[in-house]
């Protein structure tokens, strides 16, 4: 025993450290050939090792080599990071280690509790009983249809475990075109063939065709088949849509059919704020499968399954050899009598850790941190030139795709790309898929400790940032077939030749010639406008682009003095949506869905056109001229309240300001707040978003200073740095507004965040905070 102390108290620490490291460590990294070959070619020690040296090898030769799940910017797929709670009990159960099929020991008893827990937090009618934990949900999948087929066959009056299915009607399932594959597997395993899943179509929101779905079923009905089972699910995990499962289970349920839930990933998104409606039905299922070990957190190996009756289940699965009785059990039976695991590890003790660790207010809160960072990244992608969105947002998971200005082609090819070679850059993991048809990108949230500052670094990985531009998706490797090599998007192409380098010199913004094929190619071919060339094998193809977009003259330059030598600010002064970009649309989107509660209907086009401003202030004019109406006395508070309830629900901005800010103050730059608006509504503002600390009143300046609210002006941006007194050449700027733009360039100071926002365009959900502000951070580390 003593050597497991020592080892486990070092085993404590090695881990320990890992964790703490994981977020300034690469995402993924490919392993070294040295460790390559000892990880897959060592052989058996003919004398046993000491624990020492196994902990020693797994600090030295495992963990330097991640999946990458446990870092913040790690998107891929469906997998959790680490739980605190899951890795400190690990070792206990293994320490235990028994085999929970059944029995009164404290494995199996745990079961009961985590399983309803599980229910309850899922909104699933339970029953002592009525479900079991598994590997995961391929194999809860399993054991839900295995106890729907032999539902169907006592329903006609056979048993499937006895007879088999020769010679019976084949048994039909149906599934949705975005099906999990674990599904067809399953029907594969339980001898049902392939061939008899119907896969129904999805409508636009990429949900099953409910209609599509009553059409199959009476389709095979009429040719003699035997529909038996429908699986929906609670959050796909290719775009995390959610079926219409209430209309699913009302069909299911006039066909006498088995109602299947694939909720693995998204079942717990029930807990989301405002997604119960999405959810409605899922308590109507006749199994129900997910994961804990997906959005809770669970070290992984545990699924869960839940059963609406459990003695569909055990007439699948009971099988007790007298070796194996236990005439003490109670009327339940062992949890081997509902599955066809005989042997089951304790994955109740690492579940049971976790949901106590975090308790139900965490899990809620984490469910909802998480659609929160999805729906930020939704509104990023719709505010960037580059990107589109392929579906709407429902869960935690984000469908986009990359589509850069020469919209040509090779777009497929190009986003097929661009996973490996953000993989192996290491900064971010992001993995691909295809939808419609098209592949596309895929972002899947599930760590709580990713921030808005990881999605600006997501959507920088395939276009790469202006510092480094290792991997550029505007060259790509092409081969002979035409097809894009995964992993060998490259900066750019070789210098053309001399001959075009002349041509080249006179221009003011150098950039490749515009030409034809390469005149070695053909000599004679003449030159033709708006086609540039694309290197292959050290030669210029053709490639159709459009036409350059001209950079506006005043342009801010962040990282140059107005004097043209390299920015070093002394003082960085924010305007007041400079520190909340997403206030203004967040106030209007808010005050809108109020009116409309109180049944004066404004879209939010139509607040911004009435409301642009102080919205709370004229509000009560524009609806008594409208409407003839009267608002409530308590209006304004209650409006206010909501606004900034709204704020504290989407803390990306907020957590970015107070990043950003702090990281400020340790450096020892000054900074101070000149806004437009009023001192009222910025205390209110600051005081409601908690940054009131990280901004005392002695660092804010208004408009109200100079003689005026409602538009940046130079005279509040020079009394700010005179207050400072800074040089204004020596101030930077952060703006989000080509108004305020324009205010501190004619006061001589530099800018940073110039986004050209209309209030149109904010409406798709404007820019977070921290796709510009972190900008401020990477020149100072670039000055330095």
């Amino acid at each position: 025993m003593d050597d497991l102390r020592r080892a486990g108290a070092a085993a404590v620490d090695v881990t320990a450290d890992y964790l703490a490291g994981v977020p300034e460590q690469r995402v993924w990294q490919p392993v070294a050939e040295e460790d390559r070959a000892w990880l897959t070619g060592q052989d058996l020690p003919t004398v046993g090792r000491s624990l020492d040296e196994s902990v020693h090898d797994v600090r030295v030769r495992m963990l330097p080599y991640p999946m990458g799940n446990g870092h913040p910017r790690f998107f891929g797929w469906v997998n959790s990071p680490p739980s605190p709670a899951g890795v400190l009990v690990a070792s206990m159960a293994a320490a235990l280690n028994p085999s929970c099929a059944g029995g009164e020991h404290a494995g199996a008893l745990l079961e009961y509790a985590v399983v309803r827990w599980l229910a309850d937090l899922a909104g699933y009618p339970h029953t002592a009983g009525g479900g079991l934990l598994t590997s995961g949900a391929s194999m809860a999948t399993i054991i839900g249809l295995a106890s729907a087929r032999q539902r169907a066959a006592r329903q006609d009056g056979w048993d499937a475990r006895e007879e088999g299915l020769c010679g019976r009607p084949p048994m039909v399932m149906y599934v949705s075109a975005e099906r999990h594959s674990c599904l067809r597997k399953a029907v594969e395993l339980l001898g049902l063939g392939a061939r008899h899943v119907r896969v129904v179509p999805v409508d636009g929101r990429f949900r099953m065709d409910v209609d599509a779905l009553r059409a199959f079923i009476a389709q095979d009905a009429k040719a003699g088949l035997r529909p038996f089972c429908v699986a929906a699910s609670a959050g796909t995990v290719n775009t995390g849509a959610v079926d219409p499962l209430e209309e699913i289970a009302d069909v299911a349920a006039d066909r006498g059919l088995w109602f299947h839930v694939d909720g693995a990933y998204g079942a717990l998104g029930v807990l989301a704020d405002g997604a119960e409606a999405a959810y409605a039905g899922i308590e109507r299922a006749d199994s129900l499968a997910l994961d804990p070990h997906k959005w809770l957190g669970v070290p992984v190996d545990c699924g869960c399954v839940l059963l609406r009756d459990r003695a569909s289940s055990r007439d699948a699965f009971s099988l007790v050899p007298a070796y194996l009785r236990d005439d003490s059990a109670a009327g339940l039976g062992w949890f081997s009598e509902y599955g066809p695991e005989q042997t089951r590890p304790f994955r109740a003790l690492r579940a049971w850790a976790t949901m106590s660790y975090l308790g139900r207010d965490g899990i809620v809160r984490l469910v909802n941190q998480t659609v929160r960072l999805a729906h930020t990244l939704a509104a990023m992608i719709e505010a960037a030139d580059d990107f589109e969105l392929l579906t709407p947002v429902t869960t935690s998971i984000v469908a986009f795709r990359y589509r850069p200005g020469n919209r040509d082609s090779r777009v497929d090819d190009l986003n097929r790309a661009i996973p490996a070679a953000v993989q192996q850059r290491g900064r971010a993991f992001l993995t691909g898929t295809r939808i419609g048809g098209m592949e596309a990108l895929r972002a899947c949230f599930l760590n709580p400790a990713t921030i808005a500052e990881d999605l600006s670094v997501l959507l920088n990985e395939p276009h790469g940032s202006r510092r480094d531009r290792s991997v550029s998706t505007r060259c790509l490797a092409i081969n002979r077939s035409g097809r894009a090599k995964p992993g060998l998007l490259f900066n750019r192409p070789p210098r053309p030749p001399a001959q075009h380098e002349r041509r080249l010199r006179h221009r003011r913004r150098p950039r490749p010639p515009r030409l034809g094929l390469h005149d070695r190619l053909h000599p004679r071919r003449r030159r033709r406008r708006g086609r540039r060339p694309l290197c292959l094998r050290g030669r210029w193809l053709e490639r159709d682009l459009p036409p350059r977009r001209r950079i506006p003259r005043d342009r801010p330059r962040p990282d140059v003095h107005p004097n043209g030598e390299p920015m070093k600010p002394k003082l960085v002064i924010f305007d007041n949506d400079g520190v909340l970009v997403d206030s203004e649309p967040t106030a209007h989107r808010v005050l809108s869905e109020y009116l409309t509660e109180l049944g004066f209907p404004f879209t939010l086009e139509e607040s911004y056109r009435y409301f642009l401003g102080n919205a709370a202030r004229t509000v009560h004019t524009v609806v008594a001229d409208r409407y003839g109406g009267t608002l409530p006395a308590d209006f304004t508070a209650r409006c206010h309240e909501r606004v900034f309830t709204a704020f504290r629900q989407g803390l990306a901005a907020v957590q970015g300001a107070s990043t950003v800010l702090t990281e400020l103050r340790r450096r020892g730059i000054p900074y101070c707040l000149a806004s437009s608006s009023d001192h009222a509504w910025i205390d209110l503002t600051l005081d409601r978003t908690g940054l009131r600390p990280l901004l005392p009143p002695e660092v804010v300046f208004s408009a109200q200073d100079v003689g005026g609210v409602g538009k940046p002006a130079p005279d509040l941006f020079l009394h700010a740095a005179a207050s400072f007194g800074s040089d204004p050449r020596d101030c930077l700027v952060v703006e989000d507004s080509p108004n305020g733009v324009r205010a501190a360039r004619a006061a001589g100071m530099p800018v940073v965040g110039y986004i050209a926002l209309t209030p149109a365009s904010r409406l798709t959900g404007a820019t977070s905070l921290i796709t510009h502000l972190t900008g401020i951070l990477g020149h100072l580390d670039h000055d330095r």
